[in-house]
């Protein structure tokens, strides 16, 4: 049988220790910020006010469940935010809007192994490129 890995969004201790009580696999810090706001315009999605000292709280609360980070899409300075969420406590980092496979490849790279990684694959273009 697959094993179901659930994860929870939030940067709140308490709802974080309840929900992985009730069973909750993984708790998400979601630092997305770069482009995401105009790319959700009109749409009822979640935008999120996390920052880099939550992944601190949580990762210090937890006991079972791990801490997964959404970072910003690729940029210039995606290297040093990897390192310093990694170095919080991350124990799975997420990269949204991956748009090829050159990308994909220097994300993992950046990881280099310190943590699992997450691609979210978007578009159709990217999707094509990574095949």
């Amino acid at each position: 049988m697959k094993r179901v890995e659930l994860t929870l969004i939030t940067n709140k201790s308490f709802f974080a220790r309840r929900a992985e009580f009730a069973g909750i696999n993984r708790i998400m810090i979601d630092l997305e910020r770069f482009g995401k706001a105009k790319r959700q315009c009109g749409r009822q999605f979640f935008l999120s006010d996390h920052h880099p000292s939550d992944i601190d709280l949580i990762r210090a609360i937890l006991f079972a469940a791990s801490v997964q980070v959404r970072v910003n899409p690729w940029h210039q300075k995606s290297v040093s935010e990897i390192n310093d969420v990694i170095s919080r406590g991350a124990q799975i980092v997420m990269l949204p809007m991956v748009r090829d496979r050159q990308q994909a490849v220097r994300f993992v790279d950046a990881v280099n192994g310190r943590a699992r990684t997450s691609l979210l694959i978007e578009t159709v273009s990217a999707l094509n490129d990574c095949e």
